[in-house]
């Protein structure tokens, strides 16, 4: 079985499509799918694609570009959120609090945004 152990299902540009994106994967062999957390105060929306498709998995974590957004999240509620059943287990609370302490530092220029435009989100399936 293909895991795509790496895909953006929340982002806006695929919503109108998502039925049909996780159907393709499914027809390409992908079994499984973690949709990955960039932001934890959005996760709810990630929790509702997991419990939408049975195939479908999320992680739990904030992106360091986003670590600025989200202050006041501890480590110990990061990790009660990695408990949830749809979240998946390779969502390990080392990896989420190792960006929640890394907003803790003054934000420098490898934490700025990418600023290459991306035409197209990148999505085979």
């Amino acid at each position: 079985m293909l895991v795509d152990s790496h895909c953006h299902l929340d982002f806006p540009d695929f919503a109108p499509d998502l039925d049909t994106i996780v159907a393709r994967a499914a027809e390409a062999g992908v079994g499984r799918m973690v949709t990955i957390s960039t932001r934890v105060k959005r996760l709810d929306g990630l929790l509702a694609i997991a419990e939408r498709f049975p195939n479908v998995f999320c992680s739990v974590g904030t992106h360091p570009h986003h670590a600025d957004e989200e202050d006041g999240i501890s480590p110990d509620e990061l990790i009660a959120l990695t408990r949830h059943p749809r979240s998946s287990r390779s969502a390990r609370p080392g990896s989420t609090i190792s960006t929640t302490m890394a907003r803790r530092r003054p934000r420098r220029a490898a934490f700025a945004p990418i600023s290459r435009p991306r035409e197209q989100p990148a999505c085979r399936w």
